[in-house]
């Protein structure tokens, strides 16, 4: 209990840094943005009322257009990414892997650490909670990964096996004592490990220091089968 109330408020903590980061993004990037727009049909607005339409510089308009198209198309790549941020649309319409696939591109657009993502899952279909359980899993751990490992490179796998669904993520990092982090505190382990309980999964953790670290999570597909008949 006591953990889970520690985890509780580490996920309040969390979502606070997340709301002022992104009201921070809005506020920066996308008010900065907004204001370009604005500012580009003042100007515009401006060029007629002096000159009138025989007067205008056609040139100087059409360039101003063109830049505020190109400005508006950043404008709403940044709302796109925001909205994505707070909860990726692609996990509710078309599903986990695209979900997957688009972190891993943001994700190596905005961190030094490179990720790097396999699949090879077949036809294998997931509901919405499993779904948004190992895209938060991996989401979490990258972040880590880039704030903690120091490494050059993440290595995603998600695979199955005859009997089992396994989620490995590995760095090139420093490393850890894992004996030392599971008698600690660690709230991102113990947050995985809640996230997977409902499916009985299992959490492994290997680490050599100066050597990586590699976290996998195993879940019997027999969990994930008996629980979608269990929805129809």
């Amino acid at each position: 209990n006591e953990r889970l109330h520690h985890l509780t408020q580490h996920l309040e903590t969390v979502r606070d840094e997340e709301k002022s980061r992104i009201s921070m993004e809005i506020h920066d990037q996308l008010g900065q943005e907004l204001t370009g727009n604005k500012l580009g049909l003042y100007w515009i607005q401006q060029h007629f009322k002096q000159n009138g339409l025989e007067g205008a510089d056609l040139n100087a308009i059409q360039d101003k257009l063109e830049y505020l198209i190109d400005l508006t198309t950043q404008t709403i790549q940044t709302v796109r990414r925001i909205a994505h941020e707070l909860r990726p649309v692609v996990l509710d319409n078309i599903g986990l892997i695209p979900a997957l696939e688009w972190h891993i591109d943001n994700y190596n657009e905005n961190y030094q650490t490179k990720a790097h993502l396999t699949i090879r899952v077949g036809s294998l279909t997931f509901n919405n909670d499993l779904a948004t359980a190992l895209y938060r899993i991996t989401q979490e751990t990258l972040t880590n990964i880039n704030r903690h490992a120091q490494a050059k490179n993440a290595y995603i796998n998600f695979y199955k096996t005859d009997t089992n669904l396994v989620l490995e993520i590995k760095d090139d990092g420093v490393g850890m004592v894992v004996e030392q982090a599971k008698r600690s505190k660690s709230l991102g382990l113990f947050g995985i490990n809640e996230r997977i309980k409902k499916w009985n999964g299992q959490l492994d953790i290997s680490s050599e220091l100066n050597a990586g670290t590699t976290i996998k999570v195993i879940i019997d597909l027999k969990q994930i089968r008996d629980e979608d008949n269990s929805d129809m």
